[in-house]
């Protein structure tokens, strides 16, 4: 095991775990259910699916991209969700994941989009005006964690 991965938060995969509980309980419960598998990284909208899909059992695992997709593949979940950007990025990404998606078998499907950019203080009080501004002692600069 890799240093980055002892260092992971454990909390996506915590409830991941929680997730699979649960769902083996309900299907002991109620009988074999036809449940949505859904692995995908963390994100805000994936995160609110569960309340919004109250008709439907849904098994939402948090993994990464990759891991993800690799997971559709094995036929271990339904669904897999997974960020890709717009433009120059995209390509890059594309590459990435080309590997992992099959054309024949899997369909691309846009879910959401989001605008992404810097949160900076009230007033802007260093100035900052692009990434390029991070580099400056006085910025601190906080990423979202990878999962």
């Amino acid at each position: 095991m890799g240093r980055a991965a002892r260092h992971r938060p454990l909390g996506p995969q915590l409830e991941s775990l929680g997730s699979e509980l649960n769902l083996a309980i309900q299907q002991q419960q109620q009988g074999a259910l036809s449940v949505l598998r859904l692995h995908a990284s963390l994100g805000f909208a994936v995160k609110l699916l569960p309340k919004h899909l109250q008709e439907i059992p849904l098994d939402l695992q948090y993994y990464s991209p990759q891991e993800s997709l690799a997971a559709l593949n094995r036929g271990s979940c339904d669904v897999a969700g997974f960020h890709l950007p717009r433009g120059a990025v995209s390509e890059r990404i594309r590459d990435t994941y080309q590997g992992l998606l099959k054309p024949c078998e899997h369909r691309v499907i846009g879910f959401i989009a989001r605008t992404q950019g810097l949160m900076v203080a009230p007033g802007n009080p260093l100035g900052i005006t692009g990434v390029e501004s991070l580099i400056n002692r006085a910025v601190r600069f906080v990423n979202h964690q990878a999962l």
